[in-house]
Parts: structure tokens; sequence; C-alpha cells
């Protein structure tokens, strides 16, 4: 099946598509939530507010579609891309092809199951735990900054730069 130019998602140098995954149009968009602690106080009529100074990861779910290959079941495509998702235990940049100039810090961790109600394709949602930011893809590449140079922050969340001499 050509799912070359439906969209997709990318994580550790690999496509979505390259599995047999077809993402599903019910892709959720998650902002973080602020970390906060809410105390309650006896005689006062509102909860007092302590910032943590940090945002919650957030989850980020990949709802697809996987198409049974020929010549393979749909448990062994399955096993495939378990190894893929889960098998590393450390972040790494997560793109999903609609908004490619920024992309996650995320891991596969999490339990994942679907009923298998057809024998040639099988609705299932891989779940990533994702830093609270997207980071842009131009922020990665080095620039050199002259003295009394200027550095720009083109976003809208505050960010600072990595110096090195």
């Amino acid at each position: 099946m050509g799912l070359i130019y439906y969209p997709y998602f990318q994580f550790r140098g690999k496509k979505s598509n390259e599995f047999n995954l077809r993402l599903r149009n019910e892709l959720e968009f998650v902002i973080p939530e602020t970390s906060l602690e809410f105390v309650e106080v006896d005689g006062r009529s509102s909860d007092i507010i302590f910032d943590k100074g940090k945002y919650n990861d957030i989850e980020k779910v990949f709802p697809v579609r996987v198409y049974k290959e020929k010549d393979r079941t749909i448990a062994m495509q399955l096993r495939e891309i378990a190894a893929w998702l889960y098998l590393d235990k450390v972040y790494s940049p997560l793109i999903f092809s609609e908004d490619n100039e920024y992309y996650y810090q995320a891991l596969g961790y999490s339990e994942i199951s679907a009923k298998d109600k057809k024998r040639d394709w099988l609705d299932i949602d891989f779940i990533f735990k994702c830093q609270p930011f997207v980071f842009r893809q131009d922020g990665d590449e080095e620039r050199e900054i002259k003295n009394n140079g200027v550095i720009i922050n083109p976003e809208a969340f505050e960010s600072l730069p990595v110096i090195t001499f």
C-alpha cells in the first residue's frame, strides 16, 4: 500500500509510513499545564497559588491504522513497531510531517492495546511522553555571534541559547 503521500510522524530516524501506518483523523494538539500548587487556607475565600516555575510534561497520542503487509501478520508488524518505538529509554526527536518546522523531545513508554476487529488492518494509538515544549528545527543550528551581536527569539515563549566558546 502506498502511504508515502499521507501525513506521518518521524521518530528515531524512521517514518511511520515505512511501517504501513497511516495517521487517523483524530490527532489532538496539547498545550502543557503550568505546574502550580494550590493551598487551601481556613478563613480565606480563595486558594494561595505557588508557581513551581515549570511546565508539566505532556502525552502526545498518534492514532494510527496499521495495514497488514503481504506475507506478514499484524502481530509480526506490531513487534517490529514496538522495537522501533519502545526499546530505547531516552528522549528522541518526534516530528509530525504537517508541522515539520518543530519537533518534540519524546519517549515511547506507554502500554498499548487494540482489538483485532479486521484481519487486514488494526486501529491503535501510540502514546509518547514529551517534554512540555516543541523545539524549532532551525534552533539546533550553530550560529556565530560577534561581539555586541544580538540573538532574537522568534517565538512567544522564553528560551535561552546554548553558548559555547
